[in-house]
């Protein structure tokens, strides 16, 4: 059986929503009903009673419910039984700066606990030289954000994080659109978040200028809070001395994935761990807003 469809499983049972559950994951809501359908398929029984407004699990998936975790269990064991004591070497990671903020600390703490043999070294850049540097070999491993409707070859999706548009919290700029030129906060040339902004103020017909462009997401976040101008975050990252705007364009949503140089033990392995890493740290993040 196919372990995956009991993790999105898990995920929906926990979350009772689709449409949240697959903005987690990382996968659109049709691929995730289809893989749910796969399973009771499968197994000869519906897992979930839906309508229009509600999710909650069937007799028969409540039944399912601690056979799935204990296989994932079992699947983890196994793994560690059989790989972890054997895996060894050095692994190439690359990633943006504001990926590496918000989510590698603890995915590298975690994993330089688990795999004690195997030596990572990391770079932070901007996505497409990632792209360029595992296409010369420059890179065993990299976490990129990608465009979801043009995916990079071989990428692996994780998940789905939208972007907004945000200014200082005490700042001129909360209320109303400036009266000039719209005064921007960006990245240099590469930058996803950087074309994703300007696509949508030159379909806005909105005029703007840069006003400062680092390309360190620190020096972006301190121009910003000194209220120099308007930048755009992903969701995530928006701390309290920021406040989202809403009257600027809607922004398209950037795609987070996985893309490997090579398959072999210890890249498989550490493109599971930091995948099932990130969708289990996005997943605590939702499920506070939520309770919030």
């Amino acid at each position: 059986m196919d372990t995956d469809l009991l993790k999105t499983f898990l995920k929906i049972s926990e979350i009772k929503n689709f449409t949240k559950a697959s903005v987690i994951l990382g996968r659109t809501q049709a691929t995730i009903s289809m893989q749910i359908a796969k399973l009771e398929i499968l197994l000869g029984n519906k897992l979930f009673i839906r309508d229009n407004r509600n999710v909650s699990l069937s007799s028969f998936g409540e039944l399912l419910v601690p056979y799935a975790e204990k296989m994932l269990q079992i699947e983890k064991e196994l793994l560690s039984q059989f790989i972890l004591p054997k895996v060894k070497g050095k692994i190439r990671f690359g990633t943006p700066e504001d990926i590496a903020f918000s989510y590698l600390p603890s995915i590298l703490s975690d994993f330089t606990q688990t795999y004690k043999d195997i030596e990572l070294e990391v770079k932070c850049d901007f996505t497409e030289r990632l792209i360029e540097g595992i296409g010369s070999n420059e890179f065993d491993l990299i976490l990129i954000k990608q465009d979801p409707h043009s995916p990079f070859p071989g990428s692996e999706q994780i998940w789905s994080e939208p972007l907004v548009w945000v200014a200082a919290k005490n700042s001129k700029f909360i209320k109303q659109m400036p009266a000039e030129e719209l005064p921007l906060v960006l990245s240099p040339t590469p930058c996803v978040f950087r074309k994703r902004a300007l696509q949508a103020l030159s379909q806005g017909k909105i005029s703007y200028r840069i006003v400062f462009s680092s390309a360190s997401l620190a020096g972006n976040l301190s121009a910003v809070r000194a209220g120099l101008g308007i930048s755009v975050l992903p969701k995530d990252l928006i701390g309290p001395e920021f406040t989202p705007l809403t009257y600027l364009p809607e922004l398209q949503q950037a795609q987070i994935a996985l893309i490997k140089k090579d398959s072999s033990p210890i890249i498989d392995i550490a493109l599971h761990f930091i995948s099932e890493k990130i969708s289990s740290l996005h997943l605590e993040r939702e499920k506070k807003k939520w309770q919030l």
